[in-house]
């Protein structure tokens, strides 16, 4: 019973992990403004992503507070795609406030992760 309660919260985070990613490519795309056809498809997978969250509220596809692994998903995986803008402009830059920013950014970011993966993987969820 302990590794199918957490394997809810662990599919839903991978879920919303995946979808992030996607998103976070389709919005890195637009920003670089490429042809029409690109920018639609991009488009089309952002709306995606919502619509995907209000299929699994509508069919009960996360049990209880496992829902919720979902939208922080989204965002670690925003949070992971932006780590090149840190690495490009905060690391690599001459100011060494800057660079101790985008180091402070890295270690957080990295830490979280863990954080989550051990609480996921170490921690007994009781499913509503």
């Amino acid at each position: 019973m302990y590794f199918e309660t957490n394997l809810i919260y662990i599919s839903m985070l991978s879920l919303g992990t995946f979808i992030g990613g996607l998103t976070n490519y389709g919005l890195n795309t637009i920003s670089k403004g490429n042809d029409f056809v690109t920018v639609i498809t991009s488009s089309i997978g952002l709306a995606f992503g919502g619509a995907l969250f209000i299929f699994i509220q509508a069919f009960k596809l996360g049990e209880g507070k496992a829902i919720y692994m979902y939208p922080i998903g989204l965002v670690l995986s925003l949070i992971w795609g932006q780590i090149n803008v840190t690495i490009e402009n905060r690391i690599k830059g001459d100011n060494m406030n800057t660079r101790i920013i985008g180091y402070v950014h890295l270690i957080g970011v990295s830490a979280l992760t863990v954080f989550l993966i051990f609480k996921l993987f170490f921690t007994e969820f009781i499913v509503s």
